[in-house]
């Protein structure tokens, strides 16, 4: 069965966009707020992101490809999780 799955966000943060970007960009940032997880990209168009962690004991690697990018405007990726076995 495929199907197609598009997840979108938009929220309201009272914080300067430099410091909203550097939070959504920054792997060391990235880690504190999304599982421990370790973030690997380069942030370019075309370019792999690949996620990688533990959740309850077991290790896993989540991938992606850059989609967009606008500095202090928009990331847009998609994901792969073997979780799920799905593109999201």
């Amino acid at each position: 069965m495929k199907t197609n799955i598009t997840g979108r966000v938009e929220l309201d943060i009272k914080a300067p966009v430099e410091k909203v970007w550097e939070a959504l960009t920054t792997p060391e940032i990235i880690k504190q707020y999304l599982f421990d997880t370790d973030t690997f990209t380069d942030w370019k168009v075309g370019h792999p992101i690949i996620f990688k962690g533990e959740w309850e004991g077991k290790p896993y690697t989540d991938k992606g490809t850059i989609l967009e990018i606008e500095k202090n405007k928009m990331i847009k990726y998609d994901y792969w999780s073997p979780r799920t076995g799905q593109k999201l």
